[in-house]
């Protein structure tokens, strides 16, 4: 009889030992899950989402004011890789005044201009925006201006925002300041 206890005895070693085994290789399942799940929502806290905002408004001199605004939405900050404007099938990417160059290949002819153009080494923090390019008074324009801006996060992953900048989408339109 002492021999059948010393083997319900081993049985019970044996069972407690596999259930141990089960919980540790439950916690270490758990454990993986739990930092592959803190590291995805690490990435996500610090994505950049650069959009575009169209602007058309009526300045106090009565004016037709029409433009685009590029504006970093999320929480991480927008590395710009780069910058490009494309009118038809020439694209202008990295030049010294970039947008003269692409609005007069476009055939542009306005009252007034102003623009800006993003860094190709800069970045965008959070809540970040800036004018792209604006132009006030009446204007014509003979192509689309295509805006293509790449940028990455800080952990490397590669993002594209592009537009077709709207004041240009119907070729040949003039915008006067009644619009």
């Amino acid at each position: 009889m002492a021999r059948k206890k010393f083997s319900e005895l081993v049985d019970s070693i044996r069972w407690s030992a596999l259930a141990a085994g089960l919980v540790g290789a439950a916690a270490l399942s758990v454990a993986v899950w739990e930092g592959v799940e803190t590291r995805r929502h690490n990435r996500l806290s610090v994505m950049p989402c650069l959009n575009f905002e169209e602007l058309g408004s009526t300045a106090k001199n009565g004016k037709t004011i029409r433009g685009v605004t590029v504006r970093n939405k999320c929480l991480g900050p927008a590395l710009i890789d780069v910058f490009e404007l494309r009118v038809g099938d020439t694209s202008f990417v990295e030049q010294n005044r970039i947008w003269r160059k692409a609005l007069k290949h476009a055939g542009l002819k306005a009252d007034a201009l102003s623009v800006q153009m993003v860094s190709m080494s800069g970045a965008f923090e959070a809540g970040e925006s800036t004018d792209l390019g604006r132009i006030e008074g009446a204007f014509t324009m003979d192509q689309a201006i295509d805006i293509r801006i790449t940028y990455r996060s800080i952990y490397d992953e590669t993002f594209e925002e592009s537009i077709s900048w709207g004041p240009f989408a119907t070729a040949g339109r003039q915008f006067t300041n009644d619009e």
